[in-house]
């Protein structure tokens, strides 16, 4: 899940070896800063877990107002 601060909250699916949970700070292409968790269950890809998977998210983090926005073909989406 990547919560980009000019675009949201995106989804993608890729294969890693990082610890469920974890999230860190990146830089897009644009120098844009977006915060980048990461997530893994068998069922990670379904559309259908997406909004139940950012509400848990939003309520572990206390995050509010959030606009959200999906991406399945790319991890970034370009400014």
């Amino acid at each position: 899940m990547l919560n980009h601060t000019k675009t949201g909250v995106h989804y993608a699916c890729s294969s890693n070896d990082l610890p469920v949970g974890l999230c860190q700070e990146r830089k897009t292409k644009s120098n844009v800063t977006m915060n980048t968790c990461f997530r893994r269950n068998d069922n990670y890809c379904s559309y259908s877990k997406w909004l139940d998977d950012f509400m848990s998210f939003q309520k572990e983090n206390d995050i509010a107002n959030l606009s959200m926005h999906h991406s399945r073909n790319s991890a970034l989406k370009r400014d």
